[in-house]
C-alpha cells in the first residue's frame, strides 16, 4: 500500500509541475502503469487468501486499470494528469479506506486541483480542465462507492453466514453430545434391566431401574417375608406321566404361581425343580410385608387348588404346600458371571423352607413372627411342630381363612 501511495504522490507532483519541457502525458502513463502493476498483484494475492470477498476487489482493480488506460489514450494532452491521477486517487481511497473518508478525500482532491489550476500560470483553459477532471473523478468515485458498498454487503453476509454456521455447528455438537449421553444412559439402563430381570419380576425390576440406585442390590440386611411353595406327589407324577405332560404341568404351575407373585410385587428368589421361593420388602419397600405375604399365600392357595383339581381329573395326584416366615435376612447377589441370583440368606429363609416341607398338602404354614405381625386380621390355628435342622419344638400356625370381618 505504501508503494502505491508513494507512486501516486510522485505521479501527481510530476503531473502538476508546470515546468516546460515535461511531457506530462508520458510520465502519467508510465507512473499510472506502475501503480496498476503494484495494485493488481496485491489484490490478486488477497483474492487467493479470501476468494469469496476480495476477488471482487481484484476484478475491480483490473477493470479500473483498463479504464484509466483508455481514458489516458482518449483524453489528450490537456487533461492527462487529471483523468489519470484524480480517478486513480479516488479509486485508491475507496479501496484502502472507508467510504466516508474516501468521499471527503475525493472532494478535497478536486478542490485542491481546482486551486492549483486557477492559482498557477501555465494551465490554459483552467475551467475546462476542472470540468474534465471532475467528469472523470466524480463518476469514478460513485462507481467505486457502489462497488465498495456491494463488497461490504457481501462481506457482511459472509460473516453472518459464517456466524450462523458456527452457531449451528455448536448446537449440532451439543445435540450430538446430548444424544450420546442419552444413548449411553439407555444402554446402561438396558444392561441393568437385563441383569435385574434374571431374578426380579418385571414390574419390580422396572422400579429398581427407575430409582437409579444400584446400591439397592449390594449386600445388606433387611426385614423380609419369605415364602416357599412346592408340589406334593411330584416325584410319583414324574414316574407315571409322559415327558410332555411333565413339561405341561410345570409350565402351568410356574405360570400360575408367577402371576400371583408378580401381582403382589414379590421378588422371585429361585425356581428349583418344583419349588419356588419369593420374598417381600426388598429391594422394593413394602408397607406391610407380613400381611401382604399372607394375602399372597392365600391367593396362591386358591389358584393352586384349582390347578390340583384339573390334574386330578386327568388321573394325577398333585398337591402343594406353602411355608411363610418373617424376619431379618442378608440379601445379596449370589452366583458367578453369567448366572447369578439376588436372594436372601439367613435363618428366616431356612425357617420358611422347613415350614413349607412340614405343611400338609393344600395348607399354608406360617411362623410366630408372621402371626404376631398380622394379629387377628387372618384366621389362624396354632400347631407345635418339629422342624428338621431346628432345635426343640416350634410353634407354627395354619392359615385357615381370609381376613376376618371384624377388621
Amino acid at each position: 500500500m505504501l508503494a502505491v501511495l508513494g507512486g501516486s504522490l510522485i505521479g501527481v507532483l510530476v503531473a502538476f509541475t508546470p515546468a516546460p519541457g515535461f511531457h506530462r502525458a508520458s510520465v502519467a502513463i508510465v507512473i499510472g502503469g506502475s501503480i496498476g502493476g503494484l495494485v493488481l498483484p496485491l489484490w490478486l494475492w488477497t483474492a487467493f487468501r479470501q476468494p469469496s470477498v476480495e476477488l471482487w476487489t481484484a476484478l475491480t482493480a483490473v477493470a479500473g486499470a483498463v479504464l484509466f488506460s483508455l481514458v489516458v489514450a482518449f483524453a489528450g494532452p490537456l487533461s492527462e494528469e487529471a483523468v489519470v491521477y484524480l480517478p486513480a486517487s479516488a479509486a485508491g481511497l475507496f479501496l484502502f479506506g472507508n467510504r466516508r473518508t474516501a468521499n471527503v478525500g475525493v472532494g478535497l482532491a478536486l478542490v485542491g486541483y481546482a486551486a492549483v489550476v486557477l492559482s498557477q500560470s501555465g494551465y490554459p483553459n483552467p475551467v475546462s480542465r476542472i470540468l474534465i477532471a471532475s467528469s472523470f473523478t466524480i463518476p469514478t468515485a460513485l462507481l467505486m462507492g457502489w462497488i465498495v458498498r456491494h463488497v461490504e454487503r457481501l462481506s457482511a453476509q459472509e460473516r453472518e453466514g459464517a456466524r450462523n454456521v458456527a452457531e449451528l455447528a455448536a448446537r449440532l455438537s451439543e445435540m450430538n453430545q446430548l444424544l450420546e449421553e442419552r444413548v449411553s444412559t439407555q444402554v446402561a439402563e438396558i444392561e441393568t434391566l437385563g441383569q435385574l430381570r434374571r431374578f426380579l419380576s418385571p414390574q419390580v425390576a422396572d422400579v429398581v431401574l427407575n430409582s437409579g440406585d444400584r446400591d439397592l442390590l449390594r449386600p445388606h440386611r433387611s426385614k423380609v417375608a419369605v415364602l416357599f411353595c412346592d408340589l406334593r406327589g411330584f416325584t410319583a407324577f414324574t414316574s407315571n406321566a409322559e415327558p410332555e405332560e411333565l413339561v405341561e404341568a410345570l409350565d402351568e404351575y410356574f405360570a400360575i404361581a408367577g402371576h400371583v407373585l408378580q401381582r403382589h410385587n414379590a421378588t422371585i428368589g429361585m425356581f428349583a425343580g418344583d419349588g419356588i421361593m419369593a420374598y417381600l420388602n426388598d429391594p422394593v419397600p413394602c408397607n406391610d410385608p407380613a400381611g401382604t405375604a399372607v394375602a399372597m399365600a392365600l391367593e396362591l392357595r386358591q389358584t393352586l387348588s384349582a390347578f390340583a383339581t384339573r390334574w386330578s381329573d386327568r388321573g394325577h395326584d398333585l398337591g402343594y404346600g406353602i411355608g411363610l416366615a418373617y424376619g431379618y435376612a442378608t440379601l445379596a447377589i449370589i452366583g458367578f458371571e453369567g448366572r447369578s441370583d439376588y436372594t436372601p440368606l439367613g435363618s428366616v429363609v431356612n425357617l420358611a423352607s422347613r415350614l413349607c416341607a412340614e405343611a400338609p398338602t393344600g395348607e399354608v404354614l406360617i411362623d410366630a413372627r408372621t402371626r404376631n405381625e398380622i394379629g387377628s386380621s387372618f384366621q389362624t390355628q396354632a400347631q407345635p411342630v418339629s422342624l428338621k435342622g431346628l432345635p426343640g419344638i416350634v410353634t407354627a400356625f395354619h392359615l385357615t381363612g381370609a381376613p376376618t370381618l371384624a377388621d
